[in-house]
């Protein structure tokens, strides 16, 4: 099978202890397509844009960092103000202190959804550690739910997904 290419999209803001982590978990994952890292620093005062460059200097063709001019506070925003052209057809957000500690996180999400066409999206549990521990594992209560069901017929889930498992 053929993989596609993915994005990762990565907001970031302080995140110079956590970055390394996000960054390499990405390049770890066991996946045969292409992957293209877009990292959106929004004026971290620490130094989360240098540790950035310093793996995009190494991964040229994967890492690409995009720094806002001033600090938009929030991740919605930085994308939306570089308007990076995202061509490749599944993307993911990755926040700059999340991580994957599945090295088949991304070619197990890609499958499923190149496995199920009328899928929009997937999601996984995600674990939130506290002190090095795992403190509150979050997942839906759903294991398919649409928008039809939302929008028509007025239904209301629970349907919390973590970004680091889109």
């Amino acid at each position: 099978m053929s993989y596609p290419t993915v994005s990762v999209l990565i907001p970031t803001y302080k995140h110079e202890d956590y970055i390394g982590q996000t960054l390499d978990s990405i390049l770890e994952q066991e996946y045969d397509g292409k992957i293209e890292v877009h990292v959106f620093d929004d004026c971290s005062p620490d130094k989360t844009a240098t540790i950035v460059k310093g793996y995009a200097n190494k991964h040229p063709d994967v890492i690409i960092l995009h720094e806002n001019p001033e600090n938009l506070g929030s991740g919605l925003a930085s994308f939306a103000h570089h308007q990076v052209p995202i061509t490749s057809p599944f993307w993911c957000i990755l926040e700059g202190d999340d991580y994957w500690c599945d090295t088949s996180a991304l070619k197990d999400r890609v499958d499923a959804l190149m496995d199920n066409p009328n899928l929009v999206a997937c999601a996984g549990m995600t674990n939130i550690l506290k002190d090095g521990k795992v403190d509150t594992p979050l997942t839906t209560c759903l294991q398919t739910y649409n928008l039809a069901d939302m929008a028509y017929f007025k239904r209301v889930y629970t349907t919390y997904v973590h970004t680091s498992s889109i």
